[in-house]
């Protein structure tokens, strides 16, 4: 019998408010620490920021064309990451020669990439001004079928602070799904209460990442300018929605074909990027028409500041993909297969070859009015005789979470129907 390795990814964001940006600059001249033996410990987190974003960026444009046109999506590459990283530290061969290409690797050696992803997330779990984001992996296996490289469990501890839990999938699974969904539902916040099912007979281990963010705008929107209105969907059907208002300062740009906007948390570092293309063209059309590098371009030389009245749906999302297909058509098909497949670094075991068996992934992602009290001073000095131009967000719609200093993407979506 093949034994399955199952890669679970559970993450969640609450978003709570909004206003123009100040840019923030990281340094980048961090040192690199070592222990004692000269094994890295710490790395400046810019080594592996240009495959980091490459790698989420590609994965949001796969996720958006194997998803239905007209369906929202909101992933967190940040998260899947999270825990493709960790798998990557037991592959071996051609196995890791695939995920290497994938995550855009290049020279970046599974050390490096340990030391400079820890040294990320504790610069992005950084709390301040009410903005929190908390990243936890586990690893959960099945101790009669399961034998675990002690290397591998090192890594895991060492760099990614994973909690390592054994259980007996076999002759008690329901206390083993038990386990690992009640340790999902606390690292989320209780806003994703499983990532589980069912553990299937064949599976032996799950590798977890659980993703939970908060913060609040910079300048709230007054819950009493909230107003229904009308929202045009993909397939040109009209709804009525919640849409937020506001008279302010924001960071933007309107082109021929596009409009962009950028609403900033009250820590200044995290901010939602927001980008409606015109009638004409889809969300999915425009991001796969655009890399990384041309939308961080926009919302850094292309926006200016300025007043403008800001329509945003208020809305909140669910959802639930399998990424495994995505993974695969990205080009690491080896992993999933259990006759190629080579994950002899992370352990072994006694009834079959290890392959990585499925990827799941939820989020949840919520919008709307709330935030730090006495910020919407800051817009009022946007004052003007005349009318100011208006981006309404009244189409599907681009939105992206992200960490500005690092430009770490950490939540991407579509929405396509804010009722949904």
């Amino acid at each position: 019998m093949n034994t399955k390795i199952f890669l679970a990814l559970a993450m969640t964001g609450t978003l709570l408010n909004c206003s123009g940006i100040d840019p923030v600059i990281i340094s980048d001249d961090d040192p690199i620490g070592t222990d004692t033996s000269g094994v890295i410990t710490t790395l400046d987190p810019a080594v592996i920021q240009p495959s980091l974003s490459s790698f989420s960026w590609a994965l949001f444009q796969e996720t958006l064309q194997e998803e239905d046109p007209g369906k929202n999506v909101m992933i967190s590459p940040l998260s899947v990451a999270a825990a493709i990283y960790m798998a990557y530290n037991g592959a071996d061969r051609e196995t890791k020669t695939q995920m290497e290409q994938v995550l855009a690797l290049n020279e970046i050696s599974p050390a490096m990439l340990n030391a400079a992803f820890s040294t990320l997330i504790q610069l992005l779990s950084k709390q301040k001004d009410g903005t929190q984001l908390s990243s936890a992996n586990a690893a959960f296996w099945d101790e009669n079928r399961m034998i675990p490289s002690q290397d591998f469990l090192s890594q895991m501890k060492t760099f990614y602070d994973a909690e390592l839990v054994t259980e007996d999938f076999r002759q008690n699974p329901e206390a083993a799904l038990t386990a690992i969904n009640s340790w999902v539902e606390e690292k989320t916040g209780g806003r994703i209460e499983k990532i589980l099912e069912e553990i299937k007979e064949e599976e032996i281990l799950f590798l977890v990442n659980a993703l939970y963010f908060i913060g609040d705008w910079l300048q709230p929107f007054d819950p009493d300018q909230t107003r229904d209105a009308a929202f045009t969907k993909g397939n040109d059907t009209t709804i009525d929605v919640p849409m937020l208002f506001q008279d302010g300062g924001f960071s933007y740009h309107i082109a021929k074909d596009y409009s962009a906007v950028e609403c900033q948390f009250a820590d200044s570092t995290y901010s939602v990027w927001f980008v409606r293309p015109d009638a004409g063209q889809s969300v999915e059309q425009w991001v796969g028409e655009h890399s990384y590098e041309d939308v961080q371009k926009i919302f850094d030389e292309e926006t200016r500041i300025g007043r403008i009245f800001l329509r945003l749906p208020k809305f909140e999302l669910n959802y639930d993909v399998s990424l495994g297909d995505a993974l695969k058509k990205m080009g690491m098909d080896i992993a999933f297969d259990p006759n190629r497949s080579d994950f002899t670094k992370l352990g072994s075991s006694p009834v079959g070859n290890i392959y990585i068996s499925r990827v799941k992934h939820k989020t949840f992602f919520k919008l709307d009015e709330k935030g730090v009290e006495g910020a919407a001073v800051t817009a009022v000095g946007f004052g003007a005789t005349s009318l100011p131009p208006s981006i309404d967000l009244d189409r599907p719609f681009l939105t992206l979470l992200v960490h500005r200093p690092t430009q770490t993407l950490v939540f991407a979506g579509r929405v396509e129907d804010p009722l949904e």
